[in-house]
């Protein structure tokens, strides 16, 4: 299904359609109803690759996953990403694993970069001084880390807040007249 056959169905024209399907708002409210619902019709579903080229966005962001670590295995994490997929499936980007090997120096990482597959990067198992990070910003790319690290300019980050969940479950034990608790964890 393409632009010009919903164009050609409303005798509109397909920069008209074009333009109500990318959000313009110099399309009648309308006119977009009509051309949102002859889509939704018809099945109709952006061509990816022209989008691309217009737009200049991958629509694809990348999550570093270093491969030293098993945090696949654990649930929570592997949660997390799931959520992460569905939330960014939703507004039609890509979620992309990209391996992190250590004595790689970060090659394929820079490769990935310099060939415009990604929008941005996640990237987790941060350090205190991380290499990763400070190459980010000196070459001006956007990305959010799982965890905090101490750069030179501000960065967006996350981070779950174990000091917190602890506390809430020990109140919660407590309230339900559990005396004898243990913390069983990690560092």
């Amino acid at each position: 299904m393409s632009l010009k056959a919903i164009a050609a169905a409303l005798g509109l024209s397909v920069t008209t359609v074009s333009r109500a399907l990318n959000g313009y708002d110099d399309v009648a409210e309308s006119t977009r109803q009509r051309i949102q619902d002859e889509a939704r019709r018809r099945g109709y579903r952006p061509n990816i690759a022209a989008r691309r080229l217009k737009t200049g966005r991958a629509n694809a962001v990348g999550l570093v996953l270093p491969v030293s670590t098993a945090s696949l295995n654990d649930s929570y994490y592997s949660e997390m990403l799931l959520t992460l997929d569905r939330c960014l499936a939703r507004q039609d980007i890509d979620l992309l694993l990209l391996p992190d090997k250590p004595r790689d120096q970060q090659r394929n990482l820079l490769r990935m970069l310099r060939s415009g597959a990604l929008d941005a990067l996640i990237v987790t198992h941060t350090t205190p001084h991380d290499a990763r990070l400070e190459r980010l910003q000196q070459k001006g790319f956007r990305f959010l880390t799982l965890g905090r690290s101490e750069l030179p300019q501000p960065y967006a980050w996350f981070d779950y807040d174990n000091y917190a969940g602890a506390q809430l479950a020990a109140r919660h034990a407590l309230q339900q007249g559990l005396t004898r608790l243990a913390w069983l964890g990690t560092d």
